[in-house]
């Protein structure tokens, strides 16, 4: 936009979210959305199909805007974790973004499930994601507007790609590669404990119990702390590492000082299978399977494995030694 110059009208601009002016141009540049394009007096259209995020913003109208906050604040009164409400309030909108002026409380079962199709079948969304867009959806009608909204039996995507796991003599294979005593930590509270690389990375040295064998992870995906059960060899292999790096407020910090990254802790667990000469790609659940199958092998019940994993009653005072059985890690330590 191009106007003689008037600081009154400049004032206007520079209350247009989004207005940027260039000196080059001499001129204004404000967001193509639908209501400026009115403003204007300028025909209306479809917004452009590839924006950056930031931008998805311009075109949610003041009635979802406040649909989203009105979600975060339902998020945080249920102590989601702020990752999750990142991510659930980016998902849903992606859909206000295509409603345009349109009010997503008007939605309607059969206009969701469209949606969620179109999302599929056009847009190619992978399972992991349309698990987050379908709970960020469903956590919208259901907690601000008091509606179920997905239709009955609607059936959730699922993962074809199977979760791959590491065998005793590959863990094994590790532990006897890897020298950098950072890496062998983190690769075995990742093995025994089943977290989140997130997690991980937000781990504080004082959530660490190596007396009691136990460590504590803060707002977990459910928003609550849970307490997880450490094997003597993971206590010994932290209790080395924490004497070497001596961090100070994270368990796993970076040269900075600050958490480690998540980045940074995918490389360690990638580092460490290469140290091992291990080609399979493995993440953080694998890991996590690959605990609860040494598990099994070694006769534990299903209940124990979930308390272990901190998907029981933490509070439940496990004694897996007993009746000759032991934690994997103690046995390839023993």
């Amino acid at each position: 936009m191009k106007f003689p110059a008037n600081a009154e009208w400049d004032k206007h601009m520079k209350a247009v979210e989004g207005a940027q002016f260039s000196k080059q141009l001499k001129g204004w540049h404000i967001p193509d959305t639908a209501e400026n394009r009115r403003k204007c007096g300028l025909p209306v259209t479809e917004p452009p199909q590839h924006v950056s995020q930031k931008k998805k913003e311009w075109f949610v109208n003041d009635a979802n805007n406040k649909a989203l906050d009105d979600m975060v604040k339902a998020m945080k009164k249920k102590k989601y974790s702020d990752n999750t409400i990142r991510i659930y309030r980016m998902e849903l909108l992606q859909l206000m973004y295509l409603l345009g002026q349109n009010p997503i409380n008007k939605l309607n079962t059969k206009q969701v499930s469209s949606y969620l199709l179109y999302c599929i079948e056009e847009l190619g969304v992978k399972d992991h994601q349309m698990h987050l867009r379908v709970n960020a959806i469903k956590f919208y009608f259901q907690e601000v507007t008091n509606r179920d909204i997905l239709p009955v039996g609607f059936s959730r995507p699922r993962n074809k790609s199977e979760v791959k796991s590491l065998s005793d003599s590959d863990l094994s294979k590790i532990f006897e590669a890897v020298d950098n005593a950072k890496y062998k930590a983190i690769v075995s509270l990742a093995y025994s404990v089943g977290i989140r690389v997130s997690d991980i990375s937000t781990v504080r040295v004082s959530d660490v119990d190596l007396k009691g064998n136990k460590v504590t992870i803060r707002k977990t995906a459910s928003g609550k702390d849970k307490v997880f059960n450490l094997s003597k060899s993971d206590a010994a292999v932290l209790a080395k590492y924490l004497k070497e790096f001596k961090p100070e407020k994270y368990l796993f910090e970076g040269a900075d000082g600050g958490a480690y990254s998540i980045r940074s802790i995918q490389h360690a667990l990638k580092s460490s299978l290469q140290s091992a000469r291990i080609r399979k790609k493995i993440n953080t659940p694998g890991l996590s399977k690959s605990f609860e199958e040494h598990l099994k092998e070694q006769g534990a019940d299903l209940d124990v494995i979930r308390q272990m994993l901190g998907h029981g009653k933490v509070e439940a005072k496990l004694d897996f030694k007993s009746g000759g059985k032991k934690w994997p890690l103690d046995i390839l330590y023993n």
